[in-house]
């Protein structure tokens, strides 16, 4: 995940899922792991840049 200005590197979240993904991607545990963890850096990201 990239935050912006300056630009880095939040945290690296991997996902990994066979090719070409469907709707049905979105109900992977894989995919439902990711978001979470993109979910839990968002606000933390947020409060150090206030």
């Amino acid at each position: 995940m990239l935050m912006r200005r300056p630009t880095r590197i939040a945290e690296v979240v991997r996902f990994e899922a066979p090719r070409p993904r469907h709707p049905e991607t979105l109900t992977l545990e894989a995919f439902i792991r990711a978001k979470t963890q993109c979910m839990e850096v968002f606000p933390r990201e947020l409060r150090v840049r206030a």
